[in-house]
């Protein structure tokens, strides 16, 4: 896992524990601590959708760049070689 993805992983477990510690630890009923619960992991799940999306997008793009890589190579390569 390169330097990028462990800071991307340690604020967000740092985000749950975080927002975990806060609903728990409010003086606040049952009910409305479930819901507020329900809605914290539901804006989680929005927030970690969209660190996948953007992944899938360097990702898609990384691939991009190493198929030109390859085909420059291959040309590269053809020209060398005396046929």
């Amino acid at each position: 896992m390169n330097t990028t993805g462990k800071v991307v992983l340690s604020l967000f477990a740092g985000a749950v524990v975080g927002a975990a510690a806060g609903v728990l630890f409010a003086p606040k009923k049952g009910e409305e601590t479930r819901e507020d619960i329900k809605n914290k992991i539901l804006e989680l799940k929005g927030e970690v959708m969209d660190l996948i999306e953007k992944g899938e997008d360097i990702a898609s793009e990384k691939i991009k760049e190493i198929k030109a890589k390859i085909t420059s190579l291959e040309k590269d390569l053809k020209k060398a070689m005396p046929c």
